[in-house]
């Protein structure tokens, strides 16, 4: 009941966010989580994730009443906004609607089925929206050109979806406050890096919202090209400087320079920026 009266608040949701022309492709539920399928031209930004989760989170907020009745399937097929999958419905068909009575949903000239959740349903529902508690999209795909696929969970788990979606955000913040602070110890560097890797697998593995998946996703990455541009601009300074140790101990007579010794075995005297001829160069 939890998870088919969000389906139907779900389903609203988008098509207030991405316009009323939003069609629902398919939907399936159990007890642990509910996925919807539906037509879209481009994938979900972020920010339109978000937006479909508060709105479902306002009408949960309001706790308003779902309505039930029963109606014959002829006053249907002019409602305005109505939504309905291509079946074939029962006649008399179950109306389901939310916030507003059925024969004031059904009105052609009260337009409320443009307003609310309305729908043709025979499942079972909640009688009030409170019940559901909370709705988080927790996974997002395309499943082939022009159609998206949303997995969500409700009540506790998406509680405790937006409290690991939380605790990862403050792990992302601190990385990123490290990352700011520099280091000049090469072996912090790297430690950097794998919090970094492990945060990256952490953030794409846990149940949490997408859209906080997705923008925490973007930021890791860029740090990771930042921690990895920093190490190795170290390692690169490590080299030369020993080369430059080393130069020195045998400024006279000849000299061959081949592979300088670093933390990093990726660092060879090529890549701390020589002066050209130093690499494998006699002098």
């Amino acid at each position: 009941m939890e998870k088919h009266t969000a389906t139907h608040l779900l389903n609203w949701a988008l098509r207030q966010t991405l316009g009323p022309g939003t069609k629902q492709q398919g939907s399936h539920l159990n007890p642990e989580r509910l996925r919807f399928d539906v037509a879209t031209q481009t994938p979900l930004t972020p920010e339109q994730l978000q937006a479909v989760e508060n709105t479902v989170q306002e009408a949960v907020g309001q706790d308003k009443a779902v309505y039930m009745e029963e109606v014959a399937l002829a006053l249907t097929t002019q409602v305005p906004g109505l939504c309905s999958l291509d079946e074939v419905y029962p006649d008399p068909v179950r109306v389901v609607s939310v916030g507003v009575p059925v024969a004031h949903a059904l009105d052609p000239a009260s337009q409320a089925a443009l307003q609310t959740s309305v729908e043709l349903c025979c499942g079972t529902h909640l009688l009030r929206t409170g019940a559901v508690g909370d709705l988080v999209i927790i996974g997002e795909r395309q499943l082939s050109k022009g159609t998206t696929r949303l997995l969500a969970v409700t009540g506790e788990q998406a509680q405790q979806a937006r409290e690991l979606g939380q605790s990862l955000t403050r792990e992302v913040k601190a990385a990123t406050e490290r990352l700011s602070q520099g280091s000049r110890d090469g072996v912090e560097a790297h430690r950097l890096s794998k919090d970094i890797g492990r945060l990256i697998e952490a953030v794409d593995t846990s149940v949490m919202p997408q859209w906080q998946r997705r923008e925490l996703l973007a930021t890791l990455k860029m740090l990771q090209r930042r921690a990895n541009t920093a190490i190795r601009k170290l390692e690169m300074g490590q080299a030369a400087k020993k080369t430059q140790e080393l130069l020195e101990r045998h400024s006279k007579g000849p000299l061959i320079v081949d592979t300088v010794s670093a933390e990093s075995l990726s660092v060879s005297a090529a890549q701390a920026g020589l002066p050209q001829g130093l690499g494998r160069a006699q002098s």
